[in-house]
């Protein structure tokens, strides 16, 4: 009986311990192919484009929901802000009403 017990006991560590150890059937990588991604690599580096050439910086979010990346919470706490911060503008004189309605810089 606990000779039964200690070989199912061994067969069940082992197959909970396979799933960590190596597999025997996996090549590992020729050493040429990691000479050649470091020659990619030294490429790539030497085609980066000139940062005084200027940056590419999207500005349209329009089609974007922006719920599920910031979270609402978030974005409630972003338009509180906003609005205080509006509020205290207009009471300061800071910011006029355009014809549209939109809030502009006083200009002095």
């Amino acid at each position: 009986m606990a000779k039964q017990f200690i070989v199912l006991l061994t067969l069940a560590v082992l197959s909970s311990v396979a799933a960590f150890t190596p597999n025997c059937n996996q090549q590992s990588q020729p050493v040429s192919s990691h000479l050649s991604a470091r020659s990619r690599s030294k490429q790539n580096k030497s085609q980066k484009p000139n940062p005084a050439a200027g940056v590419n910086v999207v500005d349209d979010f329009d089609g974007i929901d922006m719920i599920p990346l910031l979270g609402l919470k978030r974005l409630k706490k972003k338009a509180r802000r906003n609005k205080r911060v509006l509020n205290q503008k207009i009471r300061e004189g800071k910011v006029i009403q355009d014809e549209e309605g939109v809030w502009i810089p006083r200009s002095n």
